[in-house]
């Protein structure tokens, strides 16, 4: 199917576009090493042809960037020749690929390919024998989850049925032998989220049933895996554990072989270059503030995929009922103006309203299975990820992103995200939020939590020093207009008096880049405290700046709770994400004190306390504030509420600005 060209728009470069898509979609079902030349080309392609749309993972990855920069400064460098440095920002090419995609033909062509190269990679793999690899195992699973997908949300008809079905043959074929009984159960539940996603439990249940006896199989008729999986795997983590308490703030990216590897070399043990869980990786690496920037990209993906379900969904009946759907909803432009082109396109060439019909509903039925295999490949990921960690791998990022951009591109309009949690300039004109009821709590509770973390600062090191430099430098220049607008035209900048940025920068990013540079700064001294090897609840605790750091996080609680009763259902993903954060810490302390994690391995005896625990909650909690009531700092700022909303940015710059002089001073 082929667009109209756009007005301006060169047709070669177009084309280039869309055979970088097509070799980047087969370099990565494939498992070409080579995949991220295609990747890149296509980047830059979109990128110079302003392709970029808005999608619910840019601010996410924004605030992930800043604790991959800042724990790469604070920990004293980064060892970023490594390919694990790079493990989650790998998945980041969605923000690129999503607008260059442009419609859902495209995508849908794209998940074939991608589709098929797994396969025929899984299938060359079987034939040569050759050796296991975890990461072409993810890709076959990928692709099988992508299958199973479209049919849950019945796309594999007609014509497609003989194929689909071949094609998921060969993936279980190539699968089975290299395969353990933990990737079949990851397929399973993987499969039952997009049935949760969907809401078509009764397919999904039989997809998972299926899933479910091809794991019983496998557990009855493979052999047993010598060694185990397990095998190693409880003092890995507490070694990673130990180390995470002596640095709560994050050891910096590629740096854990480097940490880990004398304590395993001692034990007679292999090196590792990572902990073989991903989000366990991403709290050693970038601390806190990385592990949340974590969750909240996975709930926001989960989010704007649900959203972009319920949107085909209701695409759908509009379809049924008038038999077309509204300009832009096909394609997924927000403009209307390619559909517009379409339609005049039919019109020129004799289409008719019938012929337009009858090729709808197969778009969206595309549309519905992409969304529902990005979800579950994000499931996938994650459920994969418990003791081992696959994007480790490059290939294997690059193919969540590369399949997530689908799905977002497939959903269209519907997955855009809320203004506030926008990076890019998505609604122009438009202000920004109003401070909410609860926000002056939140302020005021942010920044005592961060004027906390200017306790001892004796204990400074240079490293903290720059670190909190850099996020000073940061927060001062991104508020520097706002604070000489009132003198801006007797400058002669040839700003006007009312610009809320710099030149360069769209006011929309500008702002949401100082909220997320203020709340990195309240992380980081929040964090201070929890360094001592302390008991949370002890005596010695209460009587340490800990303990005042977390009542003021109870503080944040409140008001993020009072938030969220004043607003049912229509909480973001931002706070949800910092309350399961929370959830999960919670839970993780848990399994490792009562539960399953000291079963899985008898050498799991780590010597620490769970004081770097309660550093992550109480970050966590922070989030929830400040992403809810105080929307990112970006809530606009009058009356008593609006200045005390002001209270967190001024208190984090003065207990930036106290770390800095101890640090250099000493």
């Amino acid at each position: 199917m082929r667009d109209v060209p756009l007005p301006g728009r060169s047709a070669l470069a177009e084309r280039a576009l869309d055979l970088s898509l097509l070799g980047a979609a087969t370099t990565i079902g494939a498992g070409i090493d080579g995949a991220w030349i295609f990747v890149a080309l296509a980047a830059a392609l979109a990128l110079g042809m302003g392709k970029l749309r808005p999608t619910a993972l840019a601010k996410p990855f924004a605030l992930f960037g800043v604790a991959f920069l800042l724990g790469a400064v604070v920990a004293g460098g980064g060892n970023l020749g490594v390919a694990h440095a790079w493990s989650m920002g790998r998945p980041g090419i969605a923000i690129l690929l999503a607008g260059a995609v442009r419609d859902r033909s495209r995508a849908f062509f794209l998940a074939a390919a991608f589709v098929c190269a797994a396969a025929a990679r899984g299938l060359l793999a079987l034939v040569a024998q050759a050796s296991p690899s975890e990461a072409r195992d993810f890709l076959a699973a990928a692709a099988l989850i992508l299958l199973a997908a479209g049919w849950i949300a019945g796309s594999l008809r007609g014509r497609l049925r003989l194929p689909a079905l071949l094609v998921a043959a060969a993936l279980v074929a190539s699968l089975w032998p290299f395969a353990s009984l933990e990737t079949w159960l990851a397929v399973a539940g993987s499969v039952a989220t997009t049935a949760i996603v969907s809401r078509r439990l009764k397919r999904g249940a039989v997809a998972a049933a299926l899933a479910l006896a091809l794991a019983a199989g496998f557990a009855f008729f493979a052999p047993p895996v010598d060694p185990p999986r397990s095998q190693g795997l409880g003092f890995l983590w507490a070694s990673t554990l130990e180390e995470l308490a002596r640095a709560p703030t994050g050891i910096g990216a590629g740096n854990f072989a480097v940490r880990i590897s004398e304590a395993l070399v001692a034990q007679g043990r292999p090196p590792q270059e990572h902990p073989r869980n991903s989000l366990l990786a991403v709290w050693i690496e970038h601390g806190p503030l990385g592990l949340l920037a974590a969750v909240w990209l996975f709930g926001a993906a989960f989010a704007a995929l649900r959203r972009g379900w319920k949107g085909l969904e209701e695409e759908a009946a509009l379809v049924g009922a008038m038999g077309d759907p509204p300009a832009g909803a096909r394609s997924g432009d927000p403009t209307g103006a390619r559909s517009g082109g379409r339609a005049i396109a039919d019109a020129e060439t004799g289409l008719g309203a019938g012929a337009v019909a009858e090729r709808l509903p197969l778009e969206i039925e595309w549309a519905r299975w992409l969304v529902l295999g990005a979800a579950g490949v994000a499931a996938l990921l994650l459920a994969w990820s418990f003791d081992d960690d696959p994007l480790g791998a490059p290939v294997v990022g690059y193919a969540l992103g590369l399949l997530l951009a689908l799905g977002l591109a497939a959903s269209g309009p519907a997955a855009h995200p809320d203004p506030d949690e926008s990076l890019l300039p998505q609604y122009p004109g438009r202000q920004g939020p109003r401070a909410r009821k609860a926000a002056g709590g939140a302020a005021l509770a942010i920044a005592g939590a961060a004027l906390g973390g200017t306790a001892s600062l004796h204990s400074v090191q240079l490293p903290l020093a720059r670190g909190s430099l850099l996020l000073l430098l940061a927060i001062v220049l991104l508020h520097l207009p706002l604070l000489l607008r009132p003198w801006l035209p007797g400058l002669g900048l040839g700003l006007p008096s009312a610009a809320p940025a710099w030149w360069w920068i769209p006011a929309r990013v500008a702002a949401s880049l100082r909220g997320l540079f203020v709340f990195a700064g309240a992380a980081l001294l929040a964090v201070r405290p929890f360094a001592e090897p302390l008991t949370p609840g002890s005596a010695p605790w209460w009587q340490s700046a800990s303990a005042g750091v977390a009542l003021c996080s109870l503080g944040a609680a409140v008001a993020g709770a009072g938030h969220a009763i004043r607003r049912p259902g229509r909480i973001g993903p931002a706070p949800v994400a910092g309350a399961i954060a929370c959830l999960g810490i919670l839970t993780f302390v848990s399994l490792l004190e009562y539960g399953l994690i000291p079963s899985i391995s008898n050498d799991f005896a780590p010597s620490l306390t769970y004081n770097f625990a309660a550093a992550a909650f109480v970050v966590s909690v922070l989030w929830v504030a400040w992403s809810g009531p105080l929307s990112f700092g970006e809530a606009e700022q009058d009356g008593t509420v609006g200045r005390l909303a002001r209270l967190p940015a001024a208190a984090v710059a003065a207990g930036l600005l106290a770390v800095v002089v101890a640090g250099f001073a000493t």
